[in-house]
Formats: structure tokens, sequence, C-alpha cells
């Protein structure tokens, strides 16, 4: 199995390449003070290339992980990624149905803050931002990706997402992820041995 976690990488590379090339690219402008590389426009076409190339570094990420078995870590991860795909089909129903909703408005505004207004001063000039709340999101990716059922979609994600984050904060016990990492063909310590 580990074997196509690269090759999808690759893949998924080779795609985001080209969809790079139809949007504008980034330009050298000056923020908080310094030259950095910032999309101009603001685009929601912008933000899902940005959103791709953050889903296959996370992908290469998690692929790390495995390989050097930190299972529970790589399950933290795809919460990343799992909310990172949510982002583009978010950004790309969007456009495909042409319903771009106060929602977008407010996903792509927060998107595009920058974190800083100052870079000497990152605790003063620290902005916030007004971020979409995942459960809209995922209702929004029900509704408009055709789902028979909405709501038990959204049910199902929300039961993902909060299995996800017990793995980011520790909520799942180690005996969960050590059925997971047998599967897989890790070699738990005999002293670790489970019930």
């Amino acid at each position: 199995m580990l074997q196509y976690y690269a090759a999808a990488a690759d893949l998924c590379e080779q795609a985001h390449g080209r969809l790079a090339a139809k949007v504008s690219p980034p330009r050298l402008v000056r923020v908080a003070g310094r030259l950095a590389f910032r999309c101009v426009e603001k685009t929601p076409q912008q933000a899902i290339v940005l959103k791709c190339a953050a889903a296959i570094s996370r992908l290469r990420a998690s692929h790390v992980l495995l390989q050097a078995g930190f299972v529970q870590e790589q399950g933290a991860m795809h919460r990343l990624i799992d909310e990172t795909n949510e982002d583009i089909w978010f950004l790309a129903l969007g456009l495909i149905k042409g319903e771009q909703t106060p929602q977008h408005a407010q996903f792509l505004e927060a998107f595009y803050t920058e974190e800083f207004n100052d870079a000497n001063d990152v605790v003063g000039s620290r902005n916030s931002r007004n971020l979409v709340p995942r459960r809209k999101i995922r209702a929004f990716i029900a509704r408009a990706g055709g789902s028979d059922d909405p709501h038990r979609d959204g049910q199902v994600s929300e039961a993902v997402g909060s299995m996800y984050s017990g793995l980011c904060t520790g909520r799942l016990s180690i005996s969960s992820c050590a059925t997971e990492e047998s599967r897989l063909g890790f070699i738990w310590p005999a002293s670790w041995a489970l019930p």
C-alpha cells in the first residue's frame, strides 16, 4: 500500500501544474513591510490551486509519517488533508454550480487575510479571521454535491472529523491506533501486548 502514496502524489503534482498554469500566478508585492509572493486577484481559482498544493504536501508528509511508524500522527495529518479537501470541494462546487454564497465570500476574505500587518510586531498587528464554520462548509458540499441525503452525509463528515480531532488532541486511546498499525504490518513491542 505504501508504494501508492508516492505515485498518487506524483500524479497530483502533475495535475496541480496543469491547474496552476490556468490561473494568474502570485506576484511579488510588499506585505507588512517585506516582499512576498501573493495572489493579488484573490480569486477562488487561485485559492483552489493553493489548497491543492497544501493537500499534496500533506499527502507526502502523511507518507513520511507512515513509513516512520507514526500512525497516530499520520491520522492527525489526515484531518488536515480532509479539511483541505473539503475547502477545495467547497470552492470548486461554488464555481461549478454558479453558487457564490456569502459563505464563499467570507471564506475567501479569511483565506487571503494576512496574518500580521507588521512583521516587526507580530503580536500587536495580528489580524483576526472570520472563518466559515466547518459544518457550513460540509453542508454546502453535501447539498451542492448532489447528495441523496445531505443531512446524513453531514453527520458522517462530522463523525469522521470528530475521530480525527480525537487523534489530534490525544482523546483516542493508543489501543485504538494499535489495531490499525497491526493491520498495516507495524510490530508492537511485546510489553505492549493488547488485550
